[in-house]
């Protein structure tokens, strides 16, 4: 390989990097922005769950503690989005 086509796969490499990086960027966004649109929606749910309990007192702690799962699972998401950020926070200086 000549010097010259060293240069120019040593461009498209960097080219095909700077795509990558910035892909893995977006897909991290939207990572973050899953995390947190799940947890408000285990929130949502959670409060329609009592609401329920109190219209329908029959079925109330099952439906409280579909409620409970449901901000179980949003606490689970928002931890693990901390997790996510934190550890990605830790990788943006190494690269």
């Amino acid at each position: 390989m000549t010097k010259q086509e060293m240069t120019i796969w040593a461009a498209k490499l960097s080219v095909k990097a700077a795509r990558s990086r910035s892909r893995s960027r977006l897909l991290r966004a939207e990572v973050a922005r899953m995390a947190r649109e799940v947890s408000e929606t285990e929130e949502a749910v959670a409060a329609t769950m009592d609401r329920l309990a109190l219209q329908h007192p029959r079925h109330a702690v099952r439906l409280l503690d579909i409620g409970q799962a449901a901000r179980e699972h949003a606490a689970l998401e928002r931890q693990r989005l901390q997790q996510y950020l934190g550890v990605q926070a830790g990788n943006d200086g190494a690269g």
